[in-house]
């Protein structure tokens, strides 16, 4: 079997500031009913298109191949990715991240599993689900200082059709103290970018109750 080579990938960084008072200790866990419901304050803006030199997140496609055809033929695009911080007074981080996953018509090959790079070696995802609501089977590979959560299991995605994923998840002490404004603290968050076109990404904070969007 050929061995493939993983595509460089791109990413962004935000930082995002709360008062330290709102930042105590270390607890799990992510608040399903903040899936932008629009009940609580949201922050949402539209993420440019920077480029970091800083490589976090790798996407590694897993390719159902045709006898005598190259991994060029892959062609793939990413319409729509969206990512929800729930940012929690213990310092912790509630991640939703959905994205669709389109494989293009002119390709022959078609996407069976796919790997996404976790913001932290100590994220725990929660769950997996495909855009009809079905469970997805996942499973976190640690490697040195890769992080990657691994999907499969989902039928296969093929040329001229896509699927959209969410995933849930948890990040336990994201946030550290601001060592340049006395009093507040930092969340530094880097999404992953692919390989191929994203045409829409989009980012949501949801800060804790009592925090003001000048601080």
């Amino acid at each position: 079997m050929k061995s493939t080579q993983i595509p460089q990938f791109q990413t962004c960084v935000h930082s995002s500031r709360m008062p330290a008072r709102q930042v105590s200790q270390f607890q799990k866990g992510i608040d399903p009913s903040t899936r932008f419901s629009g009940k609580r304050k949201v922050f949402g803006f539209s993420w440019p298109a920077a480029v970091s030199a800083v490589t976090l997140a790798a996407v590694i496609i897993s390719l159902s191949l045709f006898p005598g055809v190259a991994l060029g033929a892959f062609n793939y695009s990413i319409p729509k990715q969206q990512d929800q911080l729930t940012v929690n007074e213990d310092g912790s981080v509630g991640l939703i991240r959905y994205f669709e996953f389109a494989v293009s018509q002119n390709s022959s090959d078609s996407g069976t599993e796919i790997w996404i790079g976790l913001p932290t070696s100590r994220t725990t995802v929660s769950s997996v689900t495909d855009d009809e609501g079905n469970n997805v089977s996942f499973q976190t590979r640690i490697s040195g200082g890769d992080y990657t959560l691994v999907l499969t299991g989902f039928d296969a995605i093929e040329p001229g059709t896509s699927k959209g994923f969410t995933v849930e998840a948890a990040i336990p002490e994201f946030l550290f103290p601001d060592s340049q404004n006395q009093g507040y603290a930092t969340m530094r968050y880097i999404p992953g970018w692919w390989s191929s076109e994203v045409k829409v990404q989009d980012i949501a904070v949801i800060l804790p109750g009592g925090v003001e969007k000048d601080e």
